[in-house]
């Protein structure tokens, strides 16, 4: 019956500082703190040994040097085998020209809001076709600065 007790302590605790998410150092010393008390009350020697081996594990993982050449670096080395390779079109994505930016900074811009406004309530104003006018030469200037094949390649 105290094996059972013993069992919901320790289960218990870890999903309480699991949650809490405290550090791993903090969780070992809980374990620590909490085995040591198994200990005193006259425990199995089998289930003490693994306890114990539990606990030395936690240990080895609080050393950083030993955590990152044993378990983070090989993790991390199989995660990206697992990955598929980048295609050269999504790396160069990643990676625009900076000679080809300049090009997006010339395009037009888009018209004053007054001009939609105006189309949307169907009311047509004579200022309509000044700002019409403007729009589209602001664009063919706009397309003799930048040709749609030197700014926009996938």
């Amino acid at each position: 019956m105290t094996g059972i007790i013993w069992f919901l302590v320790f289960l218990i605790g870890a999903l309480v500082l699991a949650y809490q998410r405290v550090s791993l150092l903090t969780a070992t010393l809980a374990y620590g703190g909490a085995l040591l008390l198994y200990a005193f009350t006259g425990a199995n020697l089998v289930t003490m040994i693994v306890l114990w081996v539990v606990l030395a594990g936690l240990v080895l993982l609080n050393i950083d040097a030993f955590r990152i050449r044993f378990i983070s670096r090989p993790f991390l080395r199989t995660y990206r085998r697992m990955l598929p390779s980048m295609s050269p079109n999504r790396y160069r994505a990643g990676m625009p020209e900076s000679s080809k930016l300049h090009c997006h900074v010339a395009m037009a811009k888009p018209a004053p809001a007054a001009f939609f406004s105006t189309l949307a309530s169907g009311t047509m104003s004579p200022t309509i076709p000044v700002i019409a006018a403007i729009a589209t030469s602001r664009l063919a200037s706009a397309s003799k600065v930048c040709s749609l094949s030197s700014c926009m390649s996938f």
